[in-house]
């Protein structure tokens, strides 16, 4: 029976992750003068931005801290996880290190809505790496669910060429780049989610401890990055395009350039405002999305992804970033594209069956790879590797569940306090 705190652990997952993706965006649309000269261009940052995200996974680790430390407080026994060296989390940081800056560039060149569901490509990546690397076997539906997620990108990809809202297209010239560097992070996304599994996978690290380490490592290995990309001219055809009052596209003198980011933040409120948004959106989401699938379940989860979606471009077109013209083929090819994701979802999960095609007896999410397309609708972004929290203990290398939102699982232990999730992922 669901009580009141679980529709405000439902409702903060679904503010914080429609926050993040939002608040990221609103950046991207700021006009503010930088530290050269005195002319106005785009605040496109996006390694800035991925560092405010390890900031807020990094304050997953704090809390995890105060979750000890209030064990400790109570005398309440904890069950720790076998000895593991930390410094191995570094490895898929720097995947996501890698994803989530790639990610925030194709923000800067498309649409919220656009990004929010080609991050449910990752579908298609995971499964074929779970195969390959993880030799797990997929069966005819989890093909189905990865053909029809394919179809719908597809859809969602070519809806800003098929589109006669200019509008759009002077707003977002490079909208198909935007899109396909989004799908191409998610080959990232997926390749970190193996790499997880084979080093977390077996150790039961409580899920708040992983994404907070992650978070960590990240901060730092791409502090050290920002001052080799310091020195690296930027492509142009990474910068959107002249938008409202701005004198300038970007700065094209520098791959990324935290001085002017910093000095764009001191000139234009609304940016740091944003950018403090996404650090505590994220921390929130895995925090939000950790309780939903420990005290609800990770189908509830992906329904409120999927509405977080729904969220994002709602709120994208009441801001004016979506226009949507009902005689716009482009819209109604993106929405075509959005209930085909969706359905290819729920299809893979084996939430809906399809008739006269098998399914082994066992319920196929905990046999084989079950994917949550969370940054459709995350997640992780998000993507995340969790336990079955569900099943009252940890799930093991046979079993994993992927998930794309950025939340993790905790499974029951008998302290309540703290879960155990094998593998863990965020956004």
């Amino acid at each position: 029976m669901k009580t009141y705190f679980h529709y405000f652990l439902a409702l903060g997952m679904l503010i914080t992750g429609s926050v993040n993706t939002l608040s990221t965006k609103w950046a991207d649309q700021q006009c503010a003068v930088g530290a050269y000269g005195d002319h106005k261009h785009l605040f496109v940052h996006p390694f800035v931005q991925s560092a405010g995200m390890f900031l807020g996974e990094a304050l997953c680790l704090v809390a995890f801290l105060l979750l000890i430390w209030r064990a400790a407080a109570t005398k309440t026994p904890l069950d720790r996880a076998k000895p593991f060296n930390r410094l191995l989390l570094a490895i898929p940081a720097a995947h996501d290190m890698c994803a989530t800056s790639v990610m925030y560039i194709g923000l800067a060149l498309t649409t919220a809505s656009a990004f929010q569901m080609l991050r449910g490509s990752v579908v298609i990546f995971t499964a074929l790496f779970s195969v390959i690397f993880l030799k797990r076997k997929q069966y005819l539906f989890h093909w189905i669910g990865v053909v029809l997620v394919a179809l719908g990108c597809v859809c969602v990809g070519v809806a800003g060429l098929v589109s006669t809202n200019k509008a759009q297209q002077d707003d977002y010239p490079n909208m198909t780049i935007g899109n396909i560097i989004i799908i191409v992070a998610q080959i990232i996304v997926a390749s970190q989610m193996v790499i997880e599994e084979r080093l977390v996978s077996g150790f039961d690290i409580p899920a708040l401890e992983v994404v907070g380490f992650e978070g960590l490592w990240g901060m730092i290995l791409l502090s050290l990055a920002l001052i080799a990309m310091f020195y690296i001219p930027k492509p142009a055809v990474f910068c959107p395009t002249v938008e409202g009052n701005c004198g300038a596209k970007c700065n094209m003198d520098h791959f990324e350039d935290p001085i002017d980011a910093f000095a764009q933040m001191g000139n234009n409120v609304i940016i740091p405002i944003a950018t403090l948004g996404n650090v505590l959106s994220i921390a929130g989401f895995n925090f939000f999305g950790i309780s939903v699938t420990k005290h609800l379940n990770a189908a509830t989860r992906m329904v409120l992804d999927s509405v977080r979606t729904i969220v994002i471009w709602a709120v994208s077109v009441a801001v004016g970033w979506d226009v949507i013209h009902l005689d716009d083929p482009g819209f109604w090819t993106q929405l075509a594209g959005f209930f085909i994701l969706l359905l290819g979802t729920v299809v893979y999960n084996s939430i809906v069956r399809i008739p006269y095609v098998w399914y082994p007896e066992e319920d196929a999410a905990t046999k084989s790879t079950a994917i949550n397309a969370g940054g459709m609708g995350d997640e992780m972004e998000g993507g995340l590797l969790e336990g079955d929290a569900l099943a009252g203990e940890p799930v093991g290398a046979e079993s994993p569940a992927f998930g794309l939102a950025g939340q993790s699982a905790f499974a029951n232990t008998p302290s309540g306090v703290m879960g155990r999730a094998s593998l863990i992922k965020k956004r």
